[in-house]
């Protein structure tokens, strides 16, 4: 785990994306394209990435079929680790200035005794101070250099998946397992970020009434928590599930999520919305 730091204006957007499994022929690239020019041309645009970058899928992974994985142009071979992160670095600087955090998943953990994937491509686009490894927590901080609130961010597990009667239950309960498996990780974070399931789900504070009176009237307030306090209610805080960038059903082929029989998941990426640093509201965003 990794604590980093970013000076970021009152007003600011964060995008937070995961899962985007390039060099797997179920990577939406362009998907993932209009998404980095998305963050580009937004004037007050940051990013943070919450791993499994690449595929990394070796010739004994069970997972492993050739004809999933993308080719080298002239070799007709699927790319060696270098080539692999010389493109996605060519993709991804145009946003390198707006980067805040680059985690890595289990994809590239498969590799790390050979080759840090997540290290060497921050390195290659210029940016090795802001690698992450597999969690870290990130504090925004104003021209002064005050902490004015923090993000937690780790790539993730599989969460329980619910077999309640309707969807609109089983909706409710994933919301409630991604808040029961990061809530009690950190308390002084005002948003919490895990990727991993593919899935993208967004849980927003709960808005909790109670009652007091002023010796004339009764009045109603509701909980508040400040960003920048040491300990934050777990319902005051947002929870956020970072959806991929991976294609699980195609046609044609044969993908390992189809084979495994895993639901079809929305593709897309959770928007930080912050305003006098205050984070105001958190948007699911599906491509």
């Amino acid at each position: 785990m990794k604590l980093l730091d970013a000076v970021l204006p009152p007003d600011h957007n964060i995008y937070a994306f995961s899962d985007t499994h390039e060099e797997y022929i179920g990577c939406a690239d362009d998907k993932l394209d209009e998404f980095i020019t998305t963050v580009h041309d937004d004037p007050i645009g940051y990013s943070m990435f919450g791993g499994d970058a690449f595929e990394t899928q070796y010739v004994s992974h069970k997972y492993y079929d050739p004809v999933t994985i993308k080719k080298d142009v002239s070799s007709g071979n699927p790319t060696i680790a270098a080539a692999q992160i010389e493109r996605s670095a060519e993709r991804h600087r145009p946003i390198k200035d707006k980067l805040l955090a680059w985690l890595i998943g289990n994809h590239e953990l498969r590799v790390i005794g050979i080759v840090n994937l997540g290290l060497n491509l921050m390195k290659e686009i210029g940016r090795p101070e802001i690698y992450a490894g597999y969690s870290c927590k990130l504090a925004i901080k104003d021209d002064k250099g005050r902490t004015r609130y923090k993000i937690y961010s780790n790539h993730g597990k599989n969460i329980a998946e619910s077999r309640a009667g309707t969807e609109r239950q089983r909706e409710a309960n994933r919301a409630a397992s991604l808040q029961r498996a990061l809530a009690p990780i950190y308390g002084d974070c005002i948003v919490m970020v895990m990727g991993h399931t593919h899935r993208l789900i967004v849980v927003k504070p709960l808005r909790r009434l109670y009652l007091v009176d002023d010796g004339r009237k009764i009045k109603q307030k509701y909980i508040t928590t400040k960003p920048s306090d040491d300990y934050i209610d777990p319902e005051n805080r947002y929870y956020i599930n970072s959806g991929s960038f991976f294609r699980s059903q195609m046609l044609d082929i044969d993908t390992y999520a189809e084979r495994a029989m895993y639901p079809p998941t929305e593709m897309g990426y959770a928007k930080i919305i912050v305003r006098d640093y205050q984070v105001v509201d958190v948007e699911k965003v599906t491509v």
